[in-house]
């Protein structure tokens, strides 16, 4: 019988500083709540590699769960976007590597290898069981990584929420631009806005009733594959609702389409504004009204809009 076997069988009363992991495959997130407690709940995800991140924290004094839920989620995100760009993490990732990093009084941190999965579920565990003793446990956390689950990965799933969480770049106007064409441009923007009505990340969410707990996740997915745009509204990301089907709730083919005719990371709002503007290739009609009508007229538009001139 090993370690977790054993913890799994011993009663355990509410600890003193409750502790939350964190597990994320690449579609969903989940949170366990009472990690210690339920021990042999979440035993066979790691041995079975049903997710691929995982990381545990604890709640300081007073610390909502939410709010640690946001702190270990916010450290997992900067660990392992440092474990792709920096070059002082010689990860040398091989299939069947687990990799831990411990990070202590907000400063110290330490990186370990091991070599299977129950080794990595037996040192959660082990710190589970020790957090009852320290004096300041919420001074540390702990990120495990699978190695070979998220190489395949390419480190994008568990990146999505701080991608949905950033401002969205935005492409300033020319210098010297006239104040008149500033205005009709920002008004231009704003009856945009309330013409077609802007969605935020739990609205999408909403829509297609999706349970994950991390509601930016159905945003952030469908903006990293190109299927939707997002606008800079208010210093957050906003989707024009003319882009998602209104029954199922889930973007329009079309949209992807041309996103693709566009040149790579084009400002939200010139896919926007071309949009919801009187094209002359489209007879003085808007890209926008014939979307469902007619989207092979649009995309055709589009790409004459984006065609190259040689000479």
């Amino acid at each position: 019988m090993g370690l977790l076997d054993a913890l799994a069988r011993t009663p355990v009363d509410e600890p003193s500083a409750p502790a939350s992991m964190l597990f994320y495959d690449r579609e969903s997130f989940h949170v366990e709540h009472h990690p210690r407690k339920r021990v042999n709940h979440w035993k066979s995800w790691l041995e079975n590699r049903l997710f691929g991140v995982v990381a545990l924290g604890y709640a300081r004094p007073g610390e909502p769960e939410s709010e640690l839920v946001k702190r270990i989620d916010q450290f997992a995100g900067c660990a392992v976007n440092r474990a792709l760009t920096s070059a002082d993490y010689n990860f040398d990732f091989r299939v069947g590597d687990v990799v831990i990093e411990c990070k202590r009084f907000e400063s110290s941190e330490s990186i370990s290898k091991q070599r299977s999965p129950n080794e990595a579920a037996h040192m959660l565990a082990q710190m589970l069981e020790q957090s009852e003793d320290a004096a300041t446990p919420w001074e540390r956390l702990v990120l495990l990584i699978f190695a070979d689950v998220v190489t395949t990965w390419n480190f994008d799933r568990s990146l999505e929420s701080t991608l949905e969480s950033q401002e969205v770049p935005e492409t300033a106007m020319p210098e010297g631009t006239a104040p008149e064409l500033l205005g009709r441009y920002e008004k231009a923007r704003e009856n945009t806005v309330k013409e077609f009505g802007l969605l935020r990340s739990e609205d999408l969410a909403r829509a297609i009733h999706s349970t994950a707990e991390n509601v930016s996740l159905v945003a952030s997915k469908w903006r990293r594959k190109g299927e939707v745009f997002a606008v800079n509204y208010g210093g957050k990301p906003g989707y024009l609702a003319f882009q998602f089907d209104p029954v199922t709730g889930r973007p329009k083919p079309v949209i992807a389409r041309i996103i693709k005719v566009f040149p790579p990371n084009t400002d939200g709002w010139r896919l926007a504004l071309w949009l919801a503007s009187a094209n002359q290739r489209l007879s003085n009609r808007r890209p926008v009204d014939l979307l469902d009508k007619n989207p092979e007229k649009v995309i055709e538009a589009a790409r004459m809009e984006n065609e190259v001139e040689l000479f």
